[in-house]
This record gives structure tokens, C-alpha cells and sequence, in this order.
């Protein structure tokens, strides 16, 4: 595989004290395609996407319904839609920028309720998975992808083990891609943000395609949404702690941001999962 064209992965969560893997999404870019987001399927159930005008839009009005699992597909051109592989699906389009012209802003946003209460894993994890790893199953979990670019002196180094993604070291909330096949010194920033508060009735997922900084008012910002019928609204993650310029300056003694690999997080947090 040509690591500089294409990287693919799962995002999944695991129960440290059971060593119990959930897999939440398979994730997909292609310098040519894109970035395409599959979630899990959720108790058999439909699902629904479409336009999200500003964050405080719920209901089911402004979507359509399909019984089969589609893919978000955020093109590199910017259109976003959901699709099916080899099926046909009615289309709802929505415009954002390009891929290879955004930076320090958020792409996507992907919330999981109730977690434990999806299917678990057969079999182990897979090289190249990204792992949350929790004492105690979360209520629920979000995830915001932020495109980020580094300054000519940072240089975003590869671990040998996972040449396309790492932890950012220290650090078990945020891990970085690389996306230099998009732009030069370029990765998607992931965030993790954890929640044991029982917030949702029922388990449920939300992919949406969102053009978000920190300088914009996250309600004034339309979204293009995905999302189990089991969720009453689409449930969209802004990120209004996302780092700034300023912020994002992560450098070790070389002047590199060095990207771990998931052995370290193993060992970093394993002895408190105990």
C-alpha cells in the first residue's frame, strides 16, 4: 500500500479492565477521493442525514430515510454527501471548502452514545487501529478532525510501527495523520472528549462534515449530518476547545511532533487500568 495516497483505519473503544474492543467507525482518505466515514451499524436500525442549517436544528424534518448504513463521504473538491457502495441512494449535497485549503479548523465531528451497547470486536485489534482505551465503559464519546498545518522548522515525524498516524506523546486525548498527500506539512488533528454523564436514552452514532474554527460561533456554522434513527437530532460535536495557532506549537527537543505509537498508550495508562 502507498501510505502517501491512502490511509485507512478503525476508531475504537476499549474496556482496559476487560480488554473488550468496540469498534465505533472505519475511517478512509484518499489523496483522491477524500475522507469517507463509516459508522457501525446500531441495533439494525435506519438511518438519516442531510442538512443541518445552525446547531440548534433537531428533529427529522430536514432529512431523508434509509434503511441501509450509508458512508459520509466529504469529497476533496468539498461536496459532502452520504452514499452506498454499489447501491443507489438518493442525494442530499451539501458544499464546504476544499479539503487541501483549510487549516486550524474542524472537518468533522463524530458522537457515539452508549458505546457499551454496541457490538463487540470478534477478534483482536488490527494494525493501524486508533484505540481509546477506558477504565469503565463512557456514556458517550466525541470526536472532532481538525486540519492543522506545521511551520517549515516542525516536521511531523512517522513512527516506523504506524507510518501513516500516532499519539501526539503525552497526550491520550489528541493523535494526529498524517495528510501530506493533500498539502505539504499537513495532519488531521483528533480530539477525543469523554463523557460518563448519562445524557442519551438509547446507543446511537453521528458523523457530520462541519467547517468550524475557533474564531467563528459554532451555532452560526450549517453542518451536513449522518445519524442512527435511534438518536432523536443529529447529534453534532463542535470543538470549542480546539487548540490555536499558538497552541499547536508541539514540539520536542528537535523541534519535531514526534507521533507515538499505541504500544505507548498501553504502557503509559495500562498500570491504571488495573
Amino acid at each position: 500500500m502507498d501510505y502517501r495516497k491512502t490511509r485507512s483505519f478503525r476508531l475504537c473503544v476499549v474496556r482496559g479492565s476487560k480488554s473488550e474492543l468496540k469498534p465505533l467507525a472505519s475511517i478512509a482518505i484518499s489523496s483522491d477521493g477524500g475522507i469517507m466515514v463509516a459508522p457501525v451499524a446500531v441495533n439494525e436500525g435506519g438511518w438519516w442525514y442531510g442538512k443541518v442549517r445552525h446547531a440548534e436544528s433537531s428533529g427529522h424534518r430536514d432529512f431523508l430515510h434509509t434503511e441501509e448504513r450509508p458512508k459520509l463521504h466529504y469529497h476533496r473538491s468539498g461536496w459532502v454527501s452520504a452514499s452506498l457502495s454499489g447501491r443507489d441512494l438518493e442525494r442530499k449535497w451539501m458544499h464546504f471548502p476544499r479539503v487541501d485549503t483549510k487549516g486550524r479548523s474542524q472537518l468533522l465531528s463524530i458522537v457515539v452514545a452508549q458505546p457499551w451497547a454496541l457490538a463487540s470486536s470478534r477478534g483482536p485489534s488490527r494494525k493501524g487501529d486508533l484505540l481509546v482505551v477506558e477504565k469503565r465503559w463512557p456514556q458517550s464519546m466525541a470526536f472532532s478532525f481538525s486540519l492543522i498545518t506545521t511551520s517549515p522548522d516542525q516536521q511531523i515525524e512517522l513512527h516506523s510501527e504506524l507510518p501513516n498516524m500516532g499519539l501526539v506523546p503525552g497526550d491520550d486525548s489528541q493523535f494526529l495523520i498524517d495528510m501530506s498527500m493533500f498539502r505539504p506539512r499537513t495532519a488531521l488533528l483528533g480530539r477525543v472528549k469523554i463523557s460518563h454523564e448519562p445524557t442519551y436514552e438509547m446507543p446511537g452514532i453521528a458523523v457530520a462534515a462541519v467547517s468550524w474554527s475557533p474564531a467563528i460561533r459554532p451555532e452560526d456554522i450549517p453542518a451536513y449530518a449522518l445519524f442512527s434513527d435511534t438518536l432523536r437530532s443529529p447529534a453534532i460535536f463542535r470543538d470549542v476547545d480546539l487548540p490555536r495557532k499558538r497552541e499547536m506549537q508541539v514540539q520536542n527537543e528537535s523541534g519535531e511532533v514526534l507521533l507515538a505509537p499505541m504500544a505507548e498508550h498501553f504502557r503509559r495508562i495500562g498500570p491504571v487500568l488495573r
